[in-house]
């Protein structure tokens, strides 16, 4: 069985609106993207990307991340959770199989289901690269 891990990132250098890294004579301007793992509770992971018939537009690469949150690691508003600062949208994500990277990318967004029954299901959505070129109008008449 092959070993996946799910990782999220966090810029090291200076941040803006940011009371810790957005001193300028304290934070380097280029900094590094730090990955964290956060594989704890994950239960399903699906990525895609390409296409599917030669004749198809290629799409940008999807993730998505179910995590078990019984715990309410994945909870944004619970002030003890030590993941609370990642939960966030734009936040760079990885996903390693047998310590290759096969997915890099950005989260889109954070789903949190709740139960009556107690189940608490988060789900990660996030697209690579290919999503910020679709929203770039590249050439054309009007410029």
């Amino acid at each position: 069985m092959p070993s996946t891990q799910v990782l999220l990132g966090s810029f090291t250098g200076l941040t803006l609106d940011d009371p810790v890294r957005g001193k300028l004579d304290e934070n380097p301007l280029d900094g590094e993207i730090e990955f964290t793992p956060i594989t704890e509770g994950v239960f399903g992971v699906s990525v895609s990307r390409g296409k599917n018939r030669d004749l198809e537009r290629t799409t940008a690469g999807q993730l998505s991340v179910s995590f078990r949150n019984q715990t309410r690691l994945f909870d944004p508003t619970n002030p003890d959770s030590p993941l609370r600062e990642f939960i966030v949208p734009r936040r760079p994500v990885r996903v390693d199989v047998d310590a290759s990277p096969i997915f890099t990318g950005f989260v889109d967004d954070w789903v949190f289901d709740y139960e009556p029954s107690g189940v608490s299901v988060t789900t990660l959505h996030a697209s690579d690269g290919f999503s910020i070129f679709a929203r770039n109008v590249i050439g054309g008449d009007d410029e």
